[in-house]
């Protein structure tokens, strides 16, 4: 039996189909590891950390979680 395997290329882009999954922004603390709500972008996650240090004075490091889907397109076979 003879097998004939072919390669393809892809390239890695970010996802811009329709239907594809969003990009989520969310802040994160690191002193309790209490996560913000999701956002649309960087600029409404960074609202969190204001809300979350009022009742936390000493809660005074964040990190930026960023959840963002990529895809694979197709590209010619070898």
């Amino acid at each position: 039996m003879t097998r004939l395997l072919r390669l393809r290329k892809y390239t890695l882009s970010p996802a811009a189909l329709d239907g594809s999954l969003p990009q989520v922004h969310r802040a994160h603390c690191t002193t309790c590891g209490t996560t913000g709500r999701d956002a649309a972008d960087s600029d409404a996650a960074t609202t969190w950390p204001h809300e979350h240090v009022r009742d936390r004075p000493a809660h005074l490091e964040y990190t930026e979680d960023i959840t963002r889907p990529y895809q694979l397109i197709p590209g010619q076979w070898r």
